[in-house]
């Protein structure tokens, strides 16, 4: 067992995700985890510290892009899939506004 201590929520294990799109989310969160300076759990779980939510936030953005469903993100962050498009929009809004402000 690696960095994650999370349980992995069973309805993305029987759900129509491939096991390599479940590795794949899994080293996102990871990869994101250490890039921000938090753990896996922090980026699973409530918080609600800036530092925190922009970690996953961008972690639901790159898992997303990997192609699953919003719903299928959902499953994975234990979240809505409303949730999940609210956090991948303001991940790339932040994208945004840094590439605006660093031209």
């Amino acid at each position: 067992m690696n960095a994650y201590t999370t349980k992995w929520p069973t309805a993305v294990e029987g759900s129509r995700v491939s096991e390599r799109q479940r590795k794949a989310a899994r080293d996102i969160i990871d990869h994101v985890a250490r890039k921000h300076g938090v753990s896996v759990n922090d980026i699973m779980g409530r918080s609600r510290f800036p530092k925190i939510v922009a970690a996953r936030q961008e972690a639901m953005r790159l898992v997303h892009s990997t192609g699953l469903k919003l719903g299928q993100v959902g499953l994975i962050f234990k979240r809505d899939h409303s949730t999940v498009l609210t956090n991948i929009r303001r991940a790339e809004a932040r994208i945004n506004h840094k590439e605006q402000h660093n031209v």
